[in-house]
């Protein structure tokens, strides 16, 4: 009984939540070394690319990484600019909310005001329409 206990605690713990973020992110960052995401056919092609014919946010995030991992911040820029551009904030907020969980005498405040999260909505939709538009200046948008 005391061992499902302690296996208890360390499931519940920080510290587990930290290894599983952890393996899960280098594992899917191993997995864009193994199976190239530039290749036609190594990866499923976007549902909402396959349904409705235009470019959602998202759409050449997987080629991003992967180009961005060879150290090609151009090439990843033209694959999907937004999520490129996003990165450094999400490692910001990463080790923000993981010096909230697991070195509690460590901690970062971060408050975001609610206009910066409806901001972020406005950019990203901004983003989604105009990747879409085939005017000239726009098309450096879509990947």
């Amino acid at each position: 009984m005391r061992g499902m206990v302690e296996r208890t605690r360390w499931v519940g713990s920080p510290w587990a939540t930290l290894a599983m973020v952890s393996g899960v992110a280098v594992g899917g960052l191993a997995l864009l070394r193994l199976v190239d995401p530039r290749i036609p056919g190594n990866y499923p092609a976007c549902p909402f690319l396959f349904v409705t014919g235009c470019y959602c946010p998202g759409c050449g995030t997987l080629r991003a990484l992967a180009t961005l991992m060879e150290g090609d911040l151009r090439g990843a820029m033209g694959y999907n600019l937004f999520t490129t551009l996003s990165l450094p904030i999400l490692a910001v907020l990463t080790v923000v909310v993981l010096s909230r969980n697991v070195a509690p005498l460590a901690r970062f405040e971060l408050r975001v005001p609610p206009l910066a999260a409806w901001g972020l909505l406005v950019v990203i939709l901004l983003f989604w329409g105009l990747r879409n538009v085939p005017a000239h200046p726009l098309t450096w948008l879509a990947p």
